[in-house]
């Protein structure tokens, strides 16, 4: 059985492996440039048990890891480097450490999410990038349709006064053209209902189960039918009504 304790960065990484076997223990340090690290470790004989510290820019690592069938651990970086009795910190102990703690069964591990819920996680993100961006065109257009007082309060907003309030209201020339520039603003809101939707059923095949199990589910806008809260369109294929324009 091989253990592993490896000191992971952007550039490189160092590795201090220890042979169950044998008490062997071997020190390498890998560049991330080439294919270095993954010849390192497709030639190591299974078992192999590797240990790194939680940080960014590692799903190549994991990925990497579960492709090979070797088992990785993930270590709060807090609790490890509060374990390190010498303060002085380089990549070799780190490494060594590393591996002492996973020798000695004492790693920190911290739970990592499989790649489904992450990639469902991505996608939840996506979709409440996409209701920030449809509130902020939204808000916009009540905020010039008020300021023109084209409607009597901030849900009266028609499809018809939308329309006067992009192409239509008298106003200083500066307002003008920043109120003019605004207009295609709401023809990507075609393109957000579109992406709505698409979101809305890949996250409605997941199912009750799988939203609970992320935790991320009963979130603001993200619900299946947020997408069909407001749909601001081309004049000939607007609605009569925007009252129910609000994200949430």
């Amino acid at each position: 059985m091989r253990l592993v304790g490896c000191d992971l960065h952007a550039r490189k990484q160092q590795v201090a492996m220890l042979d169950s076997e044998t008490g062997e223990v071997q020190e390498v340090e890998l560049g991330h440039h080439g294919e270095d690290v993954e010849r390192f470790y497709a030639a190591l004989p299974r078992p192999v048990t590797v240990a790194v510290e939680s940080t960014g820019y590692a799903l190549w690592f994991h990925a990497l890891m579960r492709q090979l069938g070797h088992t990785l651990l993930v270590g709060d970086a807090a609790k490890i480097r509060a374990m390190v009795v010498r303060k002085t910190k380089t990549d070799r102990r780190d490494a060594l450490h590393l591996l002492d703690l996973l020798k000695h069964d004492c790693l920190p591990a911290i739970w990592v999410p499989d790649p489904a819920t992450r990639d469902l996680r991505a996608l939840l993100a996506h979709r409440m990038r996409l209701v920030r961006m449809r509130t902020m065109v939204t808000n916009g257009l009540h905020a010039i349709a008020l300021s023109y007082r084209l409607v009597g309060g901030s849900k009266q907003l028609n499809g018809d006064i939308a329309n006067r309030t992009y192409f239509s209201v008298p106003c200083p020339p500066q307002a003008l053209r920043g109120t003019r520039k605004s207009a295609p603003l709401t023809r990507q809101c075609v393109w957000l209902g579109a992406g709505f939707c698409h979101c809305a059923e890949m996250v409605e095949a997941t199912g009750p189960a799988g939203l609970g199990e992320i935790g991320l589910g009963a979130g603001l806008g993200v619900g299946p039918g947020a997408s069909d809260r407001i749909r601001m369109l081309p004049p000939h294929t607007q609605p009569s009504s925007l009252s129910s324009s609000r994200t949430w």
